[in-house]
């Protein structure tokens, strides 16, 4: 039985789209995805706790710049995230029929058609790859782009444009030179990934939450140590 579109979507993503757009609309921007700016320099807690608060309030951009940041400069965290991504992708997946439907024929033409159109796509490895950052960065997304109703290529969604709608409401926007404010990506035009999504805001728990508390601490813990021998 086919899902309705809120359970499809829950919190953070949009409804389903009714019709497949043609066309793309991520593209590589001067603007957003250019310049990068460390989250932080020195890992003050204070400093910490701001990051935190700006993305619990809606500047998603800066969590995948976080989880980056704190792979680059913890070894642990690096192993850790990198052992979680490895978990899922080592497994042997497959696309298999509908078991649930009583056309055996067709479920079957269905299956072959969908592994047929991925194998297709020169960029579905690249988009498989980048899909499971959200694992530990909380947030992963890429725009399904169609021609004459055939998805035809995968483009991802660079973690800068990620933003929160100017009203408020629970979603995950896009930003676009032509609407910095932000636009819906919604359910079968896009693919957004929030594999932990447990409460009414979309990116309220994350691996990043934690980790920043223990990279502070192993932080502080080693400038002690260092300067007692000394």
């Amino acid at each position: 039985m086919a899902k309705s579109s809120n359970e499809r979507t829950g919190f953070g993503l949009q409804p389903t789209s009714a019709t497949l757009t043609s066309g793309r609309s991520t593209y590589w921007s001067r603007v957003y995805d250019s310049f990068r700016e460390k989250p932080f320099s020195e890992p003050l807690p204070g400093k910490f706790k701001a990051i935190i608060e700006s993305i619990d309030t809606g500047q998603y951009d800066l969590l995948p710049e976080l989880a980056t940041e704190l792979e680059r400069r913890d070894s642990q965290i690096a192993f850790l995230s990198e052992s979680r991504r490895m978990g899922l992708s080592a497994l042997d997946w497959e696309i298999l029929p509908n078991a649930e439907t009583d056309d055996e024929a067709a479920a079957e033409e269905s299956a072959d058609y969908v592994k047929e159109t991925l194998r297709a796509i020169p960029s579905f490895r690249q988009t498989v790859k980048h899909l499971l950052l959200a694992i530990t960065s909380g947030i992963a997304a890429t725009e399904l782009v169609f021609e004459n109703g055939e998805l035809v290529e995968t483009v991802d969604v660079p973690h800068t444009r990620f933003t929160a709608p100017a009203s408020g409401e629970p979603f995950i926007y896009m930003t676009t030179d032509d609407n910095p404010m932000g636009q819906p990506m919604p359910w079968g035009k896009f693919c957004v990934w929030v594999p932990m999504q447990r409460t009414p805001y979309p990116l309220g728990m994350t691996i990043v939450h934690p980790a920043c508390r223990l990279f502070v601490f192993k932080y502080y813990l080693t400038v002690a140590w260092t300067t007692y021998l000394d």
